[in-house]
């Protein structure tokens, strides 16, 4: 009769719990305790901060390599293009570039 019934069963269960609850159960021994609500982490913060140097071409272009052991001088650039200045840097932070009209242009390290 106690297996055909579905009530009869649950009855039967919860009652055996709250008896183990009553007879096995203690007071909480950990606090808890309310935080601040969780918040997402930004590109930038999740970003390793690993050494760079941004390299900069005669004709604009910009690449990022790892450390800053580089020689920047003896990479491969397109042709006709060659090395115009580089700058250590970490990966998480911003490099600047100054056109000769005094505007600026920020672009992350790491991209």
């Amino acid at each position: 009769a106690l297996l055909g019934s579905e009530t009869k069963l649950r009855k039967l269960v919860r009652t055996e719990l709250i008896a183990d609850a009553q007879t096995y159960g203690d007071d909480r021994r950990s606090p808890i305790v309310e935080r601040a609500e969780a918040k997402a982490l930004s590109e930038n913060e999740l970003m390793p901060t690993e050494p760079v140097t941004v390299v900069l071409s005669e004709k604009g272009w910009v690449r990022c390599a790892k450390g800053h052991d580089i020689d920047a001088t003896g990479l491969s650039y397109k042709a006709g293009d060659g090395f115009k200045a580089a700058a250590a840097g970490r990966s998480n932070q911003f490099a600047v570039f100054i056109d000769s009209t005094g505007r600026s242009y920020s672009l992350a390290a790491h991209t």
